[in-house]
């Protein structure tokens, strides 16, 4: 098992199981993970294992939604939208709808477009509309763009997501 503060984790390949575990057990280590998973294949076995810690409530579930859209294995998406819809913050559930475009891509689109719809808690329709805003398309901003008249989401939430950050310029 990799021990937390370890400098090793760096200097050796570890399975994404291994990696998940480092960050269950040290969650401010997840941006060292991340960093190790980003080139990886979608794993299975490393989603379920945060879906079972989110679901036994032993991880919090930024961490979880984090994650799960690293590893964008494709049994995380449930655990994901299901974050969306829990709004437990700590920007969990925006973490979670873009995780679900990492899971998806294009198949998560209309997901996320109902739940900026429907979606009860504002909070859920504002991360909704954060993950589409990674879709960066036309559809993606009038939605986003329609919410933000229409007062599902606020208008600066709806303006942060449209405006290009200097790295998308």
């Amino acid at each position: 098992m990799i021990e937390s503060g370890s400098t090793a984790l760096d200097s050796h390949t570890y399975s994404a199981v291994e990696l998940v575990r480092y960050a269950l057990h040290d969650p401010a280590k997840f941006k060292q993970v991340d960093a190790m998973l980003v080139q990886r294949m979608p794993d299975p076995a490393a989603a379920k294992l945060l879906i079972a810690a989110f679901e036994a409530g032993t991880a919090p579930a930024w961490l979880v939604a984090y994650l799960i859209g690293r590893i964008s294995a494709d049994c995380g998406y449930a655990t994901a939208r299901t974050i969306v819809l829990a709004t437990p913050g700590q920007l969990a559930e925006s973490y979670a709808a873009v995780a679900m475009v990492r899971i998806r891509g294009a198949r998560a689109f209309a997901d996320l477009a109902e739940l900026l719809k429907t979606a009860p808690q504002r909070a859920s329709r504002e991360a909704a509309a954060s993950g589409l805003a990674e879709f960066g398309s036309v559809e993606a901003t009038e939605l986003i763009l329609a919410a933000g008249q229409a007062q599902t989401i606020r208008a600066t939430i709806a303006r942060r997501l449209l405006t290009p950050t200097p790295r998308q310029l």
